[in-house]
């Protein structure tokens, strides 16, 4: 059964924190100046596919909030002690983003997201996927695979 533990805090306690490592967040952008995540942002394997430059901050608006990415950049690599909101579970890691979700998703894009600075990049990280209404079945096309 679930206890509501990852366990993050015996792997801290071993000496795991994520130090060495880069994570790639590969969404709808991320918030890479937030107090909790700006220590840890690595803008040399970061980009933005939908504005065609290298700054991967969301850009907000009335109809979509694009807080998706920040969210998982946060899980991920949120700095220990700050007193500002919360830890990662690599807390030593460094991160960048990818923002790819915020305009016309082609295969092309989604092949150029997840090899990105792959020499530099020990995970990349995609929480997202198609829509799933229960009928149709999509995944990536033959570029992204």
């Amino acid at each position: 059964s679930f206890t509501g533990s990852l366990g993050v805090e015996d792997a801290w306690h071993a000496g795991y924190s994520g130090y060495g490592s880069t994570v790639v967040i590969v969404d709808d952008g991320v918030e890479h100046s937030h107090p909790d995540l700006a220590e840890n942002y690595d803008a040399g394997v970061s980009m933005d596919l939908n504005s065609n430059d290298t700054d991967p901050a969301p850009h907000y608006t009335l109809k979509d909030s694009h807080h998706h990415g920040t969210s998982c950049a946060g899980i991920v690599a949120s700095v220990r002690n700050n007193s500002v909101c919360s830890i990662g579970v690599a807390p030593k890691s460094t991160f960048g983003g990818v923002r790819l979700l915020d305009g016309p998703l082609m295969d092309i894009l989604e092949a150029t997201a997840l090899s990105h600075r792959v020499h530099n990049v020990d995970i990349f990280t995609s929480s997202w996927g198609p829509m799933d209404d229960g009928i149709d079945l999509d995944g990536p096309g033959p570029l992204a695979v």
